[in-house]
């Protein structure tokens, strides 16, 4: 009997339309993220509600912006290597900002913020810097965006490790890399315009999430 509770339980855990190396499920016009191995191999996907669930942030993106400063005497910032703001003449950004590194150190991650980009075929995120064991990349398109793709490089490889294609999506959305950076290491992130017909593609400002 536990037997069969076991592989019950096996096949409710098996992401919908999901199937190692079979041709990924035809696109319904609905939220979709595949994902695919080091050789191109479609490996699993997700649509719909659950894509949703899969690609919400690891923190309350609010929590993470930067207030606006309304009045008209003049200010002064300075940023860290990650792009958050660790000194400021305004006090509500300087606390907003400390708001927001406590709420990734509680998440037990570190997070690089990179700024609004613009790409016709491709862009690496920090014009390509190495992150440690990136966990996730949140991408904010200013405009619905029919197809995207996340390729993951490791330190001293030309080849990615795996990538992750999203579609028919409009707001933040924030894709898993984990499963590509389970071993230490340093690896960089490469975004990929995959619908021709889509000539170039906005982001706002998001964020990085790596170990």
């Amino acid at each position: 009997m536990k037997k069969i509770w076991a592989v019950l339980l096996a096949l409710l855990l098996i992401p919908t339309g999901s199937s190692y190396g079979e041709t990924p499920p035809v696109n319904d016009g609905k939220l979709l993220v595949e994902f695919y191995d080091a050789d191109g191999t479609f490996i699993e996907s997700y649509s719909g509600q659950e894509a949703e669930e899969l690609l919400k942030p690891p923190i309350d993106p609010p929590i993470l912006e930067v207030p606006e400063v309304t009045d008209d005497i003049p200010h002064v910032h300075i940023y860290n290597e990650n792009n958050f703001i660790i000194d400021s003449t305004d006090e509500n950004v300087l606390k907003a900002q400390s708001k927001a590194e406590a709420a990734v150190k509680a998440a037990s991650l570190q997070a690089y913020k990179y700024d609004p980009a613009s790409f016709t075929h491709n862009i690496w995120i920090a014009d390509g810097a190495y992150f440690h064991q990136p966990q996730s990349i949140e991408i904010r398109p200013k405009k619905k965006m029919n197809s995207i793709i996340t390729r993951v490089y490791r330190q001293g490889s030309a080849t990615p490790v795996g990538s992750v294609k999203i579609a028919n999506f409009s707001s933040v959305a924030n894709i898993p890399l984990h499963k590509f950076t389970k071993y230490s290491g340093n690896y960089k992130i490469q975004l990929l315009n995959e619908d021709p017909n889509q000539p170039t593609i906005y982001l706002d400002t998001a964020h990085l999430y790596y170990k």
